[in-house]
């Protein structure tokens, strides 16, 4: 239903994770079986890249880190919708980037934000650079 309430006059394209079960799948297709849009069948290569770079916004359900990473990356608003079960390091994640701006919760409303840029390659570069040059020298011997 909130998935309904977001998409409005416009259209959804989406595709699920590979992750996602077969039931979660069906329920998710029947639900928006009238709206406008295209859900990805599984047949063929996942348009999920092609899919990140023309939207206008991204739902990614909390069951995945990785797909809000990437749709964060691309620079869209991320909106997440919870799962039930869940576990609380993916509760702090989600927390982490709801509060960092990167994403909101998709029953928070609909309204549309530039996200700040999230150069996830900078951050391991800079922790790269803390680990090795931000210590005191090794003794040669």
């Amino acid at each position: 239903a909130a998935v309904r309430g977001f998409v409005g006059a416009g259209s959804l394209f989406g595709t699920l994770s590979r992750r996602t079960g077969d039931a979660p799948g069906r329920a998710l297709r029947d639900a928006l079986s009238d709206a406008p849009g295209w859900i990805w069948d599984g047949a063929g290569e996942n348009p999920y890249w092609g899919l990140l770079a023309l939207a206008d916004a991204v739902i990614v359900t909390e069951d995945s880190v990785s797909m809000l990473c990437e749709a964060a990356t691309a620079g869209q608003p991320c909106f997440t919708a919870p799962l039930p079960g869940g576990s609380a390091r993916f509760d702090r994640f989600h927390a982490g980037m709801r509060s960092a701006g990167y994403a909101r919760r998709l029953d928070d409303g609909y309204a549309l934000w530039t996200p700040p840029a999230l150069d996830d390659a900078a951050i391991v570069a800079a922790a790269i650079r803390r680990a090795f040059f931000d210590r005191p020298a090794a003794p040669i011997l």
